[in-house]
Protein backbone atom coordinates (compact mmCIF):
# COMPACT_ATOMS: atom_id res chain seq x y z
CA UNK A 1 0.00 0.00 0.00
CA UNK A 2 2.99 2.25 -0.35
CA UNK A 3 2.27 5.44 -2.26
CA UNK A 4 -1.48 4.95 -1.94
CA UNK A 5 -3.44 8.02 -0.84
CA UNK A 6 -5.70 7.86 2.20
CA UNK A 7 -9.36 7.88 1.09
CA UNK A 8 -11.12 11.21 1.63
CA UNK A 9 -13.83 9.63 3.81
CA UNK A 10 -11.22 8.45 6.33
CA UNK A 11 -9.57 11.88 6.41
CA UNK A 12 -12.91 13.59 6.98
CA UNK A 13 -13.87 11.14 9.76
CA UNK A 14 -10.49 11.56 11.46
CA UNK A 15 -10.73 15.34 11.24
CA UNK A 16 -14.25 15.33 12.70
CA UNK A 17 -13.14 13.08 15.56
CA UNK A 18 -10.14 15.29 16.34
CA UNK A 19 -12.29 18.42 16.11
CA UNK A 20 -14.84 16.93 18.56
CA UNK A 21 -12.13 15.85 20.98
CA UNK A 22 -10.23 19.15 20.81
CA UNK A 23 -13.22 21.44 21.06
CA UNK A 24 -15.59 19.51 23.32
CA UNK A 25 -14.25 16.43 25.10
CA UNK A 26 -10.89 17.75 26.29
CA UNK A 27 -12.14 21.14 27.64
CA UNK A 28 -15.15 19.46 29.28
CA UNK A 29 -12.93 16.87 30.95
CA UNK A 30 -10.62 19.66 32.17
CA UNK A 31 -13.55 21.59 33.64
CA UNK A 32 -14.93 18.49 35.38
CA UNK A 33 -11.50 17.64 36.83
CA UNK A 34 -11.09 21.24 38.01
CA UNK A 35 -14.52 21.16 39.67
CA UNK A 36 -13.97 17.78 41.32
CA UNK A 37 -10.46 18.67 42.46
CA UNK A 38 -11.88 21.55 44.48
CA UNK A 39 -14.33 19.17 46.18
CA UNK A 40 -12.06 16.14 46.56
CA UNK A 41 -8.31 15.97 46.95
CA UNK A 42 -6.94 15.07 43.53
CA UNK A 43 -3.19 14.89 43.41
CA UNK A 44 -1.68 16.26 40.21
CA UNK A 45 -5.04 17.68 39.07
CA UNK A 46 -3.33 20.82 37.82
CA UNK A 47 -0.93 18.73 35.76
CA UNK A 48 -3.79 16.76 34.22
CA UNK A 49 -5.72 19.94 33.41
CA UNK A 50 -2.59 21.38 31.81
CA UNK A 51 -2.11 18.26 29.69
CA UNK A 52 -5.74 18.42 28.51
CA UNK A 53 -5.39 22.12 27.68
CA UNK A 54 -2.14 21.49 25.83
CA UNK A 55 -3.69 18.62 23.85
CA UNK A 56 -6.61 20.88 22.86
CA UNK A 57 -4.19 23.56 21.71
CA UNK A 58 -2.09 21.11 19.68
CA UNK A 59 -5.16 19.58 18.04
CA UNK A 60 -6.49 23.05 17.21
CA UNK A 61 -3.15 24.03 15.73
CA UNK A 62 -3.04 20.83 13.65
CA UNK A 63 -6.60 21.29 12.38
CA UNK A 64 -5.92 24.91 11.46
CA UNK A 65 -3.14 23.80 9.11
CA UNK A 66 -5.28 20.96 7.77
CA UNK A 67 -8.07 23.42 6.90
CA UNK A 68 -5.64 25.70 5.06
CA UNK A 69 -4.15 22.74 3.22
CA UNK A 70 -7.52 21.43 2.09
CA UNK A 71 -8.79 24.85 0.98
CA UNK A 72 -6.46 24.63 -2.01
CA UNK A 73 -7.74 21.18 -2.96
CA UNK A 74 -11.22 22.28 -4.05
CA UNK A 75 -11.91 21.81 -7.74
CA UNK A 76 -14.48 24.60 -7.69
CA UNK A 77 -17.58 25.70 -5.89
CA UNK A 78 -21.33 25.22 -6.04
CA UNK A 79 -22.95 28.62 -5.68
CA UNK A 80 -26.47 28.66 -4.25
CA UNK A 81 -28.20 31.94 -5.00
CA UNK A 82 -31.45 32.70 -3.23
CA UNK A 83 -33.73 35.34 -4.75
CA UNK A 84 -36.38 37.50 -3.07
CA UNK A 85 -39.20 35.12 -4.10
CA UNK A 86 -37.65 32.28 -2.10
CA UNK A 87 -36.39 30.42 -5.16
CA UNK A 88 -32.91 28.99 -5.39
CA UNK A 89 -30.49 28.75 -8.29
CA UNK A 90 -27.56 26.34 -8.22
CA UNK A 91 -24.51 27.03 -10.38
CA UNK A 92 -21.09 25.42 -10.60
CA UNK A 93 -17.88 27.43 -10.77
CA UNK A 94 -14.89 25.33 -11.80
CA UNK A 95 -11.27 26.13 -10.93
CA UNK A 96 -9.24 25.40 -14.04
CA UNK A 97 -10.36 23.84 -17.29
CA UNK A 98 -13.76 22.06 -17.11
CA UNK A 99 -12.70 19.45 -19.67
CA UNK A 100 -9.94 18.24 -17.31
CA UNK A 101 -12.62 16.88 -14.93
CA UNK A 102 -13.24 14.02 -17.33
CA UNK A 103 -9.95 12.44 -16.28
CA UNK A 104 -10.44 12.73 -12.50
CA UNK A 105 -11.74 9.94 -10.27
CA UNK A 106 -13.36 12.36 -7.82
CA UNK A 107 -14.17 16.07 -7.70
CA UNK A 108 -14.50 18.22 -4.57
CA UNK A 109 -16.67 21.34 -4.53
CA UNK A 110 -17.08 23.95 -1.83
CA UNK A 111 -20.62 25.24 -1.16
CA UNK A 112 -21.16 29.02 -1.29
CA UNK A 113 -24.45 30.63 -0.24
CA UNK A 114 -25.23 33.95 -1.92
CA UNK A 115 -28.27 36.11 -1.28
CA UNK A 116 -29.65 37.84 -4.35
CA UNK A 117 -31.67 40.36 -2.33
CA UNK A 118 -29.91 43.73 -2.14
Amino acid sequence: MEGEETPRAIRVKTTKTLRTFGSFVSPTAGAIIFLLSSIFTFYNALLLIGILALSSAIIGWFLQFQDKKHQDQYDGSIVITENENGGKMFSIEVNGEPLDMEFKDEVLFKIKHVSDTQ
